[in-house]
């Protein structure tokens, strides 16, 4: 429009995964809270390539997001997630019983 006119989402959606979101927004926008409590980082929902879609495979969600998780992030800034390393000590029991 000639005129901008408000959007009706002031916020945006919760709970989607992380490549629904424009990567320039999700990158330079968003504080390390907001990526976290905003987007799924934890799966994705696109191919890289639009035209391998409509294939008639399906994935289950897990499954895709292990298949193809690599290549839909690598454009996200992943620095706010915080990898769960367990030490060697952690796993191991002690004999002193």
């Amino acid at each position: 429009p000639l005129c901008p006119q408000p959007l009706v989402f002031t916020k945006p959606p919760k709970g989607l995964p992380l490549d629904f979101h424009n990567i320039d927004w999700f990158n330079e926008a968003l504080s390390n809270s907001q990526k976290q409590d905003i987007a799924d980082i934890h799966s994705v929902m696109f191919l890289t390539d639009a035209t391998h879609s409509l294939l008639g495979k399906a994935h289950p969600d897990k499954k895709f997001t292990q298949k193809y998780w690599d290549e839909a992030t690598k454009d996200y800034s992943m620095e706010h997630t915080v990898v769960d390393v367990e030490s060697k000590d952690d796993n191991e029991q002690s004999d002193d019983d």
